[in-house]
């Protein structure tokens, strides 16, 4: 499968979750409408819901994903960094010497 055929699945999974059309689970509905902080959000017994929650939970994880990466990238980054700043100095006491050796600046 293609990147793009699987972006064209995720949107349509997405799509999916987001429609009313899915039934909650009875006994999780009732428990939710016996609690008194939910007296004015009583969920219909016989309603049908979207699932943003998975929507949440999916972008939750791609966003700790993201994070994860980005520390690798600044590692790699890092390490990057030293080295150039290594090479440099080095570079730089190469350069030194030759120009000590020809006598440049006496």
């Amino acid at each position: 499968m293609t990147t793009n055929e699987n972006f064209k699945e995720l949107l349509k999974f997405i799509d999916e979750r987001l429609q009313k059309k899915h039934n909650p689970e009875l006994e999780l509905v009732r428990k939710h409408n016996a609690e008194a902080m939910n007296k004015d959000w009583k969920i219909p017994e016989d309603g049908l819901w979207e699932q943003s929650d998975v929507i949440h939970d999916f972008l939750a994880f791609l966003a700790e994903q993201m994070i994860e990466m980005n520390k690798e990238k600044q590692k790699a980054f890092a390490l990057l960094l030293l080295l150039l700043i290594h090479l440099n100095h080095l570079l730089c006491k190469k350069c030194k010497k030759i120009v000590d050796d020809i006598g440049l600046f006496p």
